[in-house]
């Protein structure tokens, strides 16, 4: 090989190394935990700690051997935590890293497969722990929990409904830089979260910067039972309706390290809630994921009657509208149909109830 000849496949080899490295350092850090190997050793990221005595406490298992549920007829690594006190738990070591605008991490997800048995139903139980009361005043509470309703919650924000004697994927999906965040439980949003101005750095980030730790299913007060975890993953980023919606429901795999293809999911709908005025526009916007829809297979129904509609797209995201509709009744009741089709799962058919 003559000099120019190497010279020009050294700089190739040196721009494929700078943009590998680039794609590396532009990926969301994450920390997984499967509990395969029958400890705390990490799938991704640090190994899980033990918080004082914990260790003594805790079994792992499959979940034949522990006397639970399968899942999804598959049999599963697990750990089983009994009731604990506020000097125990498990300790989740996070990397220094910052992101939303902060020094700390303001968005991120944290992604939970989990089993409580009837015994732990209807009590308080916490999930994680994110700030000290050394730290923020007021903090103390565990951060998010499942409610005596056996919802999910976050200071008094509680939403969803977790049954007993089943496994569960509990998603949580915080946007501190946006102001929000969401609840979800096996891949269907259940409840939002409500960020107060002024709140970057604060209750709902990530400490990455001091302590370097998130606590787990710990508060101050004790509240903890009985619980059985499959898989435990934190994300340096805050993942999207569509993302969450392909994750699903508990695997006997558990949470998977590399996000699955995103289906085509319904991103908002008109009206957004329970109730409409007799004049407002009804629609729905959809987000075709890692799909293709196609705009002429986008039609919408009234109470099973098609309507005039127009789609139109902006930045992929496609919105149906319904056009020169009559003024709805007030006091009726409605379902609004939307049909589309994609290039993966075919013909879908979504509906959403509401009141005028």
């Amino acid at each position: 090989m003559n000099k120019q000849n190497s010279f020009t496949a050294l700089i190739g080899a040196v721009l494929i190394t700078l943009l590998s490295q680039s794609s590396l350092l532009a990926q969301a850090h994450v920390s997984l935990w499967n509990f395969d190997s029958g400890d705390l050793s990490a799938t991704a990221g640090s190994d899980l700690e033990y918080i004082e005595d914990t260790g003594d406490l805790v079994e792992f298992g499959t979940t034949e051997a522990l006397g639970i549920s399968a899942i999804n007829g598959e049999v599963a690594n697990v750990i089983k935590l009994p009731k604990l006190t506020m000097d125990q738990g498990l300790r989740a070591p996070l990397p220094e890293d910052s992101n939303g605008g902060g020094f700390v991490v303001n968005n991120w997800t944290a992604i939970m497969d989990l089993y409580y048995p009837a015994g732990s139903a209807g009590k308080k139980r916490a999930l994680m722990e994110l700030a000290t009361p050394e730290m923020l005043p007021g903090a103390a509470d565990a951060e998010f929990y499942v409610s005596a309703g056996n919802a999910i919650g976050t200071a008094g924000q509680e939403s969803g409904s977790l049954t007993s004697d089943a496994w569960h994927r509990i998603a949580i999906v915080m946007n501190v830089e946006g102001l929000w965040g969401k609840i979800y439980i096996d891949g269907q949003q259940v409840g939002s979260v409500t960020v107060p101005e002024g709140k970057l750095d604060d209750r709902w980030s990530l400490d990455t910067m001091f302590e370097l730790y998130v606590d787990l299913f710990v508060d101050d007060n004790n509240e903890s039972e009985e619980v059985f975890v499959n898989s435990i993953q934190i994300r340096f980023e805050s993942l999207n309706a569509g993302q969450i919606l392909a994750l699903g429901g508990a695997a006997a795999a558990g949470v998977p390290e590399d996000l699955p293809p995103v289906p085509s999911f319904v991103d908002q709908w008109s009206p957004s809630g329970k109730y409409a005025k007799a004049d407002d526009v009804l629609g729905a916007a959809i987000n075709p994921g890692d799909t293709t829809v196609g705009n002429d297979s986008i039609s919408l129904t009234l109470n099973g009657e098609t309507v005039a509609s127009e789609v139109t797209s902006e930045d992929g995201i496609l919105t149906v509208k319904t056009s020169g509709q009559n003024a709805l009744a007030k006091g009726a009741k409605y379902e609004l149909a939307l049909k589309y089709t994609d290039s993966v799962a075919g013909e879908q058919t979504v509906t959403k109830n509401f009141e005028v």
